[in-house]
């Protein structure tokens, strides 16, 4: 696998592949066999694109299009021997070629693929796609059998499927790639969802949940928990019954990540009150209002909250503006 010392995400157009001199310039920046393709409209008006991720020891790619046909491995030379493990949601048919085996991957449906060898993939509706793209001696040795899960379709509903689609995003954020440690714990969580998605049963598979299904565990509780600061019902009890964990677990989760729930979540409305106090956009908002906003019920403690973690007053941080 290439790896590239700027971890910049690549941002690319089915133009680019149609005109050599920026396919030239992609390939000769960026991992050789994401972008080691041809790609063949099926419709009139073709729109395709596509965002590629570089950690140390994964790739994360990202596309989305109207109907086309992409040949990956167009130049053999540009090959190397790593897995790709693609997820596919394609209103309509999405048929892949690979290792003499054709078949259909079904809405939200994955398969691992070998980048040695060619594969046609055709889709037959708007489709979106994620891939990971792992090296051989990082997944193998912990996958066991090759052959039983090259072109195997893994079914939409499995959990560790789920966990892995959820995790991505995490792992592909700007402050997870700005730091080489967090990203390369990252790839690795990322093997080890690809790993447990394929075969829970593999060698590595208790390995990998000590490692990749904790964290992503981890990252979606506290996606939900960005995502719904203001309700009053952000509890372990909401928690427990929206990821189906236990109480217990959830906050092992916390407390392996050196917190709580509970005050990761005060941490979380408190940022984000800082935040909104410190804006233009907020500022015909009254300091009450702005803490009721964020998920506090009782403005003396979220003064004493802010002052404690801030060292300054909600009114201080208001006059900052």
């Amino acid at each position: 696998m290439q790896q590239d010392t700027d971890c910049q995400p690549i941002h690319y157009t089915l133009a680019d592949f149609a005109d050599e001199a920026s396919h030239a310039a992609l390939l000769s920046k960026y991992d050789k066999c994401a972008l080691n393709a041809d790609a063949e409209a099926l419709v009139e008006l073709p729109r395709a694109s596509g965002s590629i991720y570089q950690l140390p020891g994964a790739v994360v790619s990202k596309s989305q299009g109207t109907p086309t046909r992409a040949r990956l491995l167009a130049d053999p030379d540009r090959a190397d021997d790593d897995f790709a493990f693609a997820l596919v949601e394609c209103r309509g048919r999405f048929e892949i070629g690979h290792c003499g085996k054709s078949y259909d991957l079904g809405y939200g449906q994955a398969a691992l693929h070998r980048c040695d060898a060619p594969l046609e993939a055709t889709n037959y509706g708007f489709s979106r796609s994620l891939c990971v793209k792992l090296p051989r001696d990082m997944l193998l040795p912990m996958l066991g059998n090759q052959r039983d899960a090259i072109n195997r379709p893994i079914d939409s509903a499995n959990p560790a499927l789920w966990m892995l689609r959820s995790y991505i995003p995490t792992a592909v954020h700007k402050t997870t790639l700005s730091d080489p440690a967090t990203a390369k714990l990252a790839a690795e969580h990322l093997r080890d969802l690809v790993l447990l998605a394929l075969d829970h049963r593999a060698p590595g598979a208790d390995m990998a949940r000590e490692g990749g299904l904790k964290a992503a565990r981890l990252a979606a509780i506290k996606a939900w928990i960005e995502a719904n600061l203001a309700e009053n019902d952000l509890t372990l009890d909401e928690a427990e019954a929206l990821f189906g964990l236990s109480r217990r677990t959830i906050q092992g989760l916390f407390e392996e990540a050196d917190t709580s729930f509970t005050a990761f979540v005060r941490g979380q409305r408190l940022k984000k009150a800082k935040d909104w106090l410190m804006s233009w956009d907020r500022a015909h908002l009254s300091i009450s209002e702005i803490a009721y906003d964020v998920g506090f019920g009782d403005l003396s403690y979220f003064n004493r909250c802010f002052r404690k973690q801030f060292g300054m007053t909600p009114g201080d941080a208001r006059r900052m503006q």
